[in-house]
């Protein structure tokens, strides 16, 4: 069974693995950055470059461990390859010993070219003060994305459908029984399921009958999967199937209209596609 999770402000339950990745990584680096651990001359440092920015720096071997300046090479955070040739750093350049975290603030992640400037300047604690407070500023960001757009491009007049789906008393989806089972969130696992009428019943197809609230809360589901934004997971098999049935949904329910008598018949929508050519 897929976990459903919280995505864009809306339902309940943890937030999206992707959000929960993103999020993670930005505050273990504001961590990092604000209580360094202290550089103790064996392995890699974090090296300050330019006003806000951090490189990993190896030291070459042989050194004393108070040595100032310290003899490094600039390596990628990633793969290790060196970056430029020895250069002397002076030890109140150095943040601290290295960890992973530092990637996200350093040159080479973000495409810029390396210009080391290894001169001492005694607005270094300034230098970062200011860079934990753009950290907080990146994190709050990262924060408010994920809660409320990011992650889903929800389709014109998507709210507007939620709040007709809400007033439908009761709507019949006819469709392929897995179907309903990859799309649905765990919320509405415990809606009666029954075999389709007729020729479709044996073909696998089922029924399945919401209420207007059951309805919002699958349409809201279906958004998520089916309209993921630029933070949102890439997950084609879930986008392709949301999709397929939130197209189908979206323009029935723009079509509901109040109710004129008891004698109207419940709505119904047939997910049932065909090709045009019979099989042999």
């Amino acid at each position: 069974m897929k976990a459903r999770f919280c995505r864009c402000g809306h339902g309940s339950g943890p937030i999206h693995p992707g959000d929960q990745t993103v999020v993670a990584e930005f505050t273990a680096m504001l961590a990092a950055r604000q209580r360094p651990t202290p550089c103790t001359g064996r392995g890699d440092a974090a090296v300050q470059i330019g006003e806000c920015g951090l490189e990993r720096g190896r030291p070459l071997p042989g050194q004393q461990p108070d040595a100032d300046p310290v003899a490094l090479v600039l390596i990628h955070p990633g793969t290790e390859a060196a970056l430029t040739g020895t250069l002397p750093c002076a030890r109140s350049l150095i943040h601290g010993a290295w960890t992973d975290p530092y990637r996200l603030l350093t040159h080479t992640l973000a495409g810029r070219t390396i210009n080391p400037d290894f001169t001492p300047r005694h607005d270094h604690v300034q230098q970062i003060r200011r860079t934990a407070a753009l950290a907080v500023t990146a994190l709050a960001v990262v924060l408010t994305l994920t809660a409320c757009g990011a992650t889903t491009q929800s389709p014109e007049h998507h709210e507007s459908r939620m709040k007709k789906a809400a007033g439908i008393g009761s709507l019949s989806i006819v469709c392929n029984k897995d179907i309903w089972t990859d799309t649905r969130p765990d919320g509405l696992k415990k809606v009666t399921v029954t075999p389709a009428d007729g020729e479709r019943g044996q073909r696998g197809m089922v029924r399945v009958t919401l209420t207007g609230a059951q309805l919002v809360a699958y349409l809201n589901q279906l958004d998520q999967d089916a309209h993921p934004g630029w933070m949102g997971a890439n997950l084609s098999d879930r986008e392709a199937l949301s999709g397929r049935v939130y197209d189908a949904l979206a323009p029935a329910v723009d079509k509901a209209t109040t109710s004129r008598s008891t004698a109207d018949p419940a709505p119904e929508i047939l997910i049932d596609d065909t090709l045009a050519t019979k099989a042999p």
